[in-house]
């Protein structure tokens, strides 16, 4: 899916009317580093895929493109300097959550919702403080598209198709989690997603 999004964000940058500044330009070839990561980390396995993920996988990114598109398509040429500044900082916020929550997870991260044989629960980096912050990061990061383009449309589906994507993915991964000794008493003392809400 990422590639299908990278895809989508060449298209409409190069179709839209009205042509992509700098500033777009830069944004939008970080979020494209940033999808090539996610790709590279991609290890495909359809069996697992079809049994844990529930089609949660689908929806999930799915909601993201719809974000991407609606941002593009809706994004005004002259818009304020703050709105650039704005969405690129939860951009790169977005991102460093959801890197440094990957990188601490090691060899337990995976596009699948799965537990691994001498699976173990991860408390250290941002899981100290929520048990999803790499989905927190994905909300924080595609909440900068609509920041930086302006876009009521983006907000929208932000809240009301990733979000719903997400908070998806984290029941069906809770699920497999409150399986692995020591689970229940990690997530006891930590939110999901927002530290004292959920």
């Amino acid at each position: 899916m990422p590639v299908l999004l990278m895809v989508l964000i060449g298209t409409l940058l190069v179709f839209r009317p009205q042509p992509a500044g700098l500033a777009d330009t830069l944004y939008w070839a970080a979020y494209g580093l940033w999808m090539l990561v996610e790709i590279v980390r991609v290890k495909p396995d359809r069996q697992q895929d079809e049994q844990s993920d529930r089609g949660t996988r689908w929806f999930y990114a799915l909601s993201q493109a719809s974000v991407v598109a609606a941002g593009l398509l809706t994004c005004p040429s002259a818009r304020p300097l703050s709105a650039a500044i704005a969405g690129g900082i939860l951009l790169a916020a977005g991102i460093a959550l959801r890197q440094g929550a990957v990188f601490t997870l090691g060899r337990h991260y995976s596009h699948v919702a799965r537990v691994l044989d001498n699976h173990s629960v991860v408390s250290r980096g941002p899981y100290r403080f929520i048990r999803h912050p790499a989905y927190a990061g994905m909300l924080l990061a595609h909440g900068g598209v609509a920041v930086v383009c302006v876009s009521p449309a983006a907000a929208i589906l932000l809240f009301c198709a990733l979000l719903p994507s997400i908070v998806a993915r984290i029941r069906v991964e809770e699920k497999l989690l409150y399986g692995l000794d020591g689970y229940a008493a990690y997530a006891q003392g930590r939110r999901r997603l927002l530290p004292g809400i959920w």
